[in-house]
């Protein structure tokens, strides 16, 4: 498991899975309403250009955003890679409902309005409660950490970066840099960079946040190596930075950095599921011995 949170796609549990479809859904739908009136408009004009000079510039630029924007939220389907686009068909779905309220009839519009006022403090009032049981739980604790502090954080992961944190200052001078790598770099998802503010320590190398097919190729791992080389760290913190996931992420990169860092640091101490690896002495054996 990985020690730190992330979304989990759609496609790996049901429950995830049919909650990314509901908010996928939304900008799906606003697309085809918008691409529907804009076809209209575009008959319209085609037809009686003197009647209707053609579809708003407004409309059709945020459509066109939309579309942009969908190949992100595809790229990895969770609901944060569809918050640009939940944002622009919001705006784009408020434009479309503002044009069909105005044919509709008075009646109709203030019920209308009714019903969204409604539907919107509903949904407020549900988010306040889902909040207040949160900042409730026992599970949940006031983070101490200086990039952290004053928010609510999950007591285990306060843990974590506590006992992490405290490691590295204690194996490093102010002065050093620190690698946060993975326990695998042939494969990774996503990486936690928060553990270079946490602990003080600058990073070794300029690729702090690893993407899977890009920090896994050879040739970015022999550029991270020249990185270690230079700088040097004292430490280097290996955590767990992938696991099964429906997409290209499973597929294997090169091991060169992994090779690197068995025969450059040993193991000095483990952190929940990590490695802190210190760096190895002449008189430490070669290889993987820890």
């Amino acid at each position: 498991s990985l020690p730190f949170p992330i979304p989990t796609p759609a496609g790996t549990s049901l429950l995830d899975r049919l909650e990314t479809l509901v908010w996928a859904g939304l900008p799906f739908l606003v697309l085809v309403v918008s691409l529907a009136v804009l076809g209209v408009q575009l008959w319209k004009r085609a037809n009686s250009p003197a009647r209707d000079a053609g579809p708003p510039g407004l409309q059709l630029g945020l459509t066109l955003l939309l579309i942009g924007w969908l190949p992100y939220a595809l790229f990895r389907p969770d609901l944060p890679h569809f918050y640009p686009a939940l944002i622009v068909s919001g705006c784009l779905g408020a434009g479309l409902l503002g044009r069909l309220l105005s044919l509709a009839p008075d009646r109709l519009r203030a019920l209308l309005g009714v019903c969204l006022m409604l539907a919107l403090g509903a949904l407020s009032f549900d988010h306040f409660r889902e909040a207040r049981a949160l900042r409730r739980s026992p599970d949940r604790v006031d983070s101490v950490l200086p990039p952290l502090r004053g928010l609510l954080v999950d007591r285990k992961l306060e843990d974590y970066y506590s006992e992490a944190s405290e490691l590295v200052r204690s194996l490093t001078q102010p002065g050093d840099r620190l690698y946060v790598g993975s326990l695998d770099h042939r494969r990774v998802l996503m990486n936690d960079p928060l553990l270079y503010a946490i602990s003080g320590r600058l990073p070794a190398t300029r690729h702090t946040c690893f993407a899977p097919g890009e920090t896994t190729r050879a040739a970015k791992q022999r550029e991270m190596i020249r990185d270690l080389e230079a700088n040097r760290p004292p430490v280097v913190f290996l955590a767990p930075s992938w696991r099964e996931e429906p997409n290209r992420s499973r597929e294997f990169g090169s091991d060169l950095l992994d090779r690197f860092i068995q025969r450059s640091y040993r193991l000095h101490r483990r952190v929940g599921p990590s490695f802190l690896m210190v760096r190895r002495e002449e008189s430490d054996p070669p290889g993987g011995g820890s």
